[in-house]
């Protein structure tokens, strides 16, 4: 059982904090919490609260400067937000 965060990823887009060509060697390894925005890390607090152990969040997980990778990832988002046992969406950060 994992949650979903779906946020506006704000401007410009894509934003430094989100997965690009140029940070996915770095994100690959491991996400510095400094590196996210505020939205990405109120929501990371949100599933110890809840007990659960994963988030997915869309702009960590899709490179969004990639066509390709779009394109392949963009098609199993239904489902990745239809198993979620929660989704959590921030209109704002």
């Amino acid at each position: 059982p994992f949650l979903a965060l779906s946020h506006y990823w704000g401007r410009p887009n894509p934003r430094p904090e989100t997965l690009i060509k140029k940070s996915f060697p770095t994100f690959y390894e491991a996400v510095p919490i400094s590196a996210l925005s505020q939205t990405s890390r109120d929501a990371n607090h949100i599933p110890r609260c809840l007990n659960f152990t994963y988030i997915w969040i869309d702009s960590l997980c899709i490179v969004l400067d990639d066509a390709s990778d779009w394109a392949l990832e963009a098609l199993p988002m239904k489902l990745v937000y239809s198993s979620a046992a929660s989704v959590l969406f921030a209109a704002a950060a």
